[in-house]
């Protein structure tokens, strides 16, 4: 039997709320996984997490002469085993030109290389970084990406003589678990924890 005007079929009508189940359920993972994700980005500090990684690599640090408040501070300057004089790595938002920064603390003579997930560049390429950014937001929305889509790349300043440190394994500033790990590290800091 036929229902009757304006009646739906039980089928249609379960259908219809399995669908609207099915929306709302998914929108309310993403919307928890953009507040996981704003909470890392909320409490990594990059500057941090790069003297780390090429701490970890075995490569010697060296003092930042300029204090904060400044944007300079977050340059990380180190000494390669093997050089005469000193390199150093900037984090940068994509939209921005980190040139202007660093030529304020003299980069002549230097070989500059822009880093930003698994690609990198020796000049800067805006196009190409926000692409990238593009793909890793796409990928980040399922559960077995590894990077953590920041908006923010490095640049690295090395002396012409002088090569990249091949120990050190950049792409880990924006890994998930590289992120994880400084962040419940800095959690752990604060609360006074070992």
């Amino acid at each position: 039997m036929a229902p009757g005007p304006g009646l739906v079929p039980v089928s249609k009508m379960l259908l219809r709320v399995f669908l609207v189940g099915v929306v709302l359920g998914s929108l309310t993972v993403r919307h928890r996984s953009i507040e996981i994700r704003n909470s890392f980005i909320t409490n990594y500090d990059m500057t941090t997490a790069l003297s780390e990684l090429l701490h970890d690599a075995g490569i010697e640090l060296l003092e930042n002469p300029v204090e904060p408040p400044r944007v300079l501070p977050q340059i990380v300057y180190y000494q390669q085993p093997d050089c005469d004089e000193r390199s150093l790595v900037m984090p940068f938002a994509i939209n921005n030109d980190a040139v202007p920064l660093l030529r304020r603390v003299g980069i002549e003579g230097q070989t500059l290389t822009y880093i930003y997930f698994d690609s990198s560049w020796d000049s800067p390429n805006r196009t190409a970084m926000f692409v990238q950014w593009v793909r890793q937001s796409i990928t980040a929305m399922f559960p077995a990406s590894e990077f953590v889509p920041l908006r923010r790349a490095i640049v690295r300043a090395e002396p012409v003589n002088c090569g990249a440190p091949e120990q050190v394994e950049w792409q880990n500033i924006w890994r998930k678990t590289f992120i994880e790990g400084m962040v419940s590290g800095a959690q752990e800091n604060r609360r006074g924890g070992p």
